[in-house]
């Protein structure tokens, strides 16, 4: 009977601790999905702060196209 006793305690610490490996488990996993997650939005924030950036200097870019063009109209009228 004892030895029945003793078998079913320690069946039933190696599932207290199998469950507390597990908890711990999911505990880490959460902690890494939220770094994770906390990553991929600051390079999501970093790549929309390198295309406003692009965009910005593809823009200076057309306005001085643009000036260089009217320039070009003004000194073209001059020679006229």
């Amino acid at each position: 009977m004892q030895r029945l006793r003793d078998e079913m305690s320690m069946e039933q610490a190696m599932q207290a601790e199998k469950r507390r490996q597990e908890r711990e488990y999911l505990q880490k996993m959460l902690v890494e999905n939220e770094k994770n997650k906390k990553k991929a939005e600051g390079d999501k924030a970093s790549q929309q702060r390198a295309d406003i950036q692009a965009q910005t200097e593809y823009a200076k870019l057309l306005d001085k196209q643009e000036q260089d063009r009217q320039h070009e109209f003004k000194q073209r009228e001059k020679r006229a």
